[in-house]
């Protein structure tokens, strides 16, 4: 359900009750029930972003633990911090005075909202916050207009800017219209700077294996080009190792570079490296493969290798696994995946990391 279990679902508009809404299209939650792992992380979030302004009163902890297979040893130790019971009802100590003043509304209780919207609404509002300096938060909603609640998952899904069209009314006149949502990137950090909204990634440092993307192999100085993706994409997540630069974008394409003698690049292939010879631009790299039906959300790397959150809510890394099983894989145990060695490592060959869920 692409991170957001059905539990956080529920997080809904503080002006939910009042009247409003648009035509936009839901899309699609696709919840899967049985993945246990992705409820549980949803109960994490939920706590931890949600009930503080929004109660689930007619739950109790003890129930959810029971739904979601947590002992109510992890619910008391990982999920109630203000000195709740287990047998409790999923209160807030915000007084609806409070509220009132803060928000102009006193956040609705969430216990029955996920059933009387449904789960493809949540899911669609949950995703539809976007910026608008107008507003006394900074966001707005596409779904619910006028919304009177900050985008608290933010951090998670990153910032969208609103694309507008317009549209013709039966009266002639012509109204803007939001068309789409577009995902602003997040600067990167170290040595590549990113440019918000663009599929720009600024590359600056040393460069012996082609970290800096651009086919050359030199000090680039203050003469930082952009790397040129070969798409209009924004580049959501940047991540580097010692020698090598991943980079995630909107669309779901990842993309390595720079030093490969570990299988870093994940390219199923023993070249040396990419990014410092002729031609050995970005846009020419292949991309790296997952596997069927399965896409990156979040990257993370470290000296030799990488790791990938994936929409299943799994994981899978490739690179060079030392004794410490860095790569989460016991097999793997002093190897080098994604060389190609022996081919193929990659896409549906690569194993995901058995994380266990209690």
């Amino acid at each position: 359900m692409k991170k957001l279990s059905i539990v956080l679902l529920v997080l809904i508009s503080s002006q939910l009750l009042a009247a409003g809404g648009t035509n936009i299209e839901l899309q699609s939650a696709n919840v899967n029930l049985e993945n246990k792992a992705s409820l549980q992380r949803g109960a994490k979030y939920f706590v931890n972003y949600c009930l503080s302004c929004h109660s689930a009163k007619q739950l109790r902890y003890s129930r959810m633990g029971k739904d979601l297979g947590i002992s109510p040893e992890l619910v008391e130790l990982n999920l109630m911090f203000t000195g709740e019971k287990i047998f409790d009802g999923m209160t807030i100590s915000m007084r609806p005075k409070d509220a009132e003043k803060w928000f102009g509304v006193n956040p609705p209780d969430l216990s029955l909202i996920a059933r009387s919207r449904g789960a493809d609404w949540l899911y669609t509002y949950l995703k539809s916050f976007y910026i608008d300096e107008s507003r006394p938060f900074g966001v707005d909603n596409a779904l619910f207009p006028k919304v009177g609640m900050p985008h608290v998952l933010s951090d998670l899904q990153g910032l969208q800017k609103a694309v507008y069209k317009d549209v013709e009314l039966e009266d002639g006149t012509v109204k803007k219209v939001i068309d789409r949502l577009e995902t602003i990137a997040a600067e990167a950090e170290n040595n590549c700077g990113g440019s918000a909204g663009y599929a720009v990634i600024y590359d600056f440092d040393e460069d012996g294996d082609g970290q800096l993307g651009d086919g050359t192999a030199n000090l680039m100085g203050d003469a930082l080009p952009e790397i040129d993706f070969g798409s209009s994409s924004p580049v959501v997540d940047v991540t580097q190792g010692d020698d090598h630069t991943c980079a995630l974008l909107a669309d779901t394409t990842l993309k390595c570079w720079g030093e490969n003698g570990e299988g870093q690049l994940g390219l199923d292939n023993d070249i040396e490296s990419f990014g410092d010879g002729a031609n050995e631009t970005i846009a020419a790299q292949l991309e790296v493969d997952l596997g069927d039906a399965v896409y990156a959300v979040a990257i993370a790397g470290s000296y030799d290798f990488n790791c990938a959150l994936l929409n299943t809510d799994e994981i899978k890394c490739w690179g060079y696994d030392n004794d410490y099983a860095t790569l989460g894989v016991p097999e793997y145990l002093d190897e080098y995946i994604g060389d190609g060695d022996p081919a193929p490592e990659m896409g549906n060959a690569l194993q995901t990391v058995p994380v266990f869920v209690e």
